[in-house]
């Protein structure tokens, strides 16, 4: 018997950035809140170990499992 293979999957698209209340300063919902974990990601190597996912396909997937 084969032993089952995972990766992790991570999901990112740069245009989750874009989404930000310029109005309201303290609003939680800031660019920063998804570009800084995603550079640590980075900076850690999570992102070469780990199936980098598009935001694209993430709806293909989803389809697929319908």
């Amino acid at each position: 018997m084969e032993a089952a293979t995972s990766r992790t999957g991570l999901v990112y698209d740069v245009r989750m950035e874009e989404h930000k209340m310029e109005l309201v300063s303290w609003h939680p919902e800031q660019p920063d809140r998804i570009r800084l974990p995603w550079e640590a990601l980075e900076k850690g190597g999570y992102t070469k170990r780990c199936h980098v996912i598009q935001s694209g396909n993430l709806v293909l997937l989803a389809d697929a499992n319908s």
